[in-house]
């Protein structure tokens, strides 16, 4: 079924602010997808809710009261709050907030896939969720990467392609008229882990939500250059030298 788009593409002026600042970016700046019953209905961001500073592309946590329809006219869901920020060092951040339509449905958040020169890269990520009952009935979100998981970290190819980073953060379900909130972070603690060669990335939120009831999420995906082995040994040497004098 051809999808109802409320707005098209990234503007082009912004593309090309884009591709000065992390080398490309492949797809809207953000793109949710809404399904229920094989009928699907998609909202993508346009670049000029966003704003431009320092080269980075971001827009700041907001309402957006837009609505995800079918061709139809059938509202899938409601999203009530979006924002997201692409930094060069880089860094992909989202942030969400929707109410499900009558019938519930799949829901998917995707960021653009950022893009810049390789490098031997090191990552961490973390993410949030809550949901909340609306209509007394008890509310579900279910994940739908991994294993009960709504959220997925990628490099080097887009979602759902090659190369999984992490996935995070389990589905939850809340009692009537309640909310339940949950985080996870991959390695934890602040730490980060040795992903190789990186020269993209991409996050993405995909679970399934009951009728009525709301969900929000928010994300952080990390990636940095680990230092060259020649780097380091000149570190430690001059930890050697500095101790010697201190001697």
């Amino acid at each position: 079924m051809k999808q109802n788009r409320l707005v098209v593409a990234v503007l082009a002026s912004a593309a090309a602010l884009t591709a000065s600042a992390f080398g490309g970016v492949t797809g809207s700046a953000l793109t949710i997808i809404g399904n229920v019953d094989g009928k699907t209905g998609s909202f993508e961001v346009p670049a000029n809710w966003g704003t431009w500073e320092n080269g980075n592309y971001g827009m700041p946590y907001q309402g957006v009261l837009g609505e995800i329809k079918t061709d139809s006219g059938e509202v899938l869901g409601t999203l009530t709050n979006v924002g997201f920020e692409y930094i060069a060092d880089p860094v992909i951040s989202l942030a969400f907030s929707i109410t499900a339509g009558p019938a519930g449905g799949i829901f998917t958040f995707s960021s653009a896939v950022l893009s810049f020169g390789a490098f031997d890269a090191e990552a961490r990520a973390s993410a949030s969720l809550t949901v909340t009952d609306n209509d007394g009935n008890g509310a579900t979100a279910v994940g739908l990467y991994g294993v009960n998981k709504v959220y997925r970290a990628n490099y080097n190819g887009a979602i759902p392609g090659p190369t999984q980073f992490t996935t995070l953060q389990n589905g939850l379900t809340s009692g009537a008229f309640d909310s339940v909130s949950g985080n996870e972070q991959f390695p934890g603690g602040g730490l980060y882990a040795p992903v190789g060669i990186i020269v993209d990335q991409q996050a993405s939120y995909s679970f399934t939500l009951t009728g009525n009831d709301s969900a929000s999420g928010t994300s952080v995906y990390v990636t940095r250059e680990i230092p060259a082995p020649g780097a380091l040994a000149l570190l430690g040497l001059g930890g050697l030298i500095t101790g010697r004098r201190r001697r």
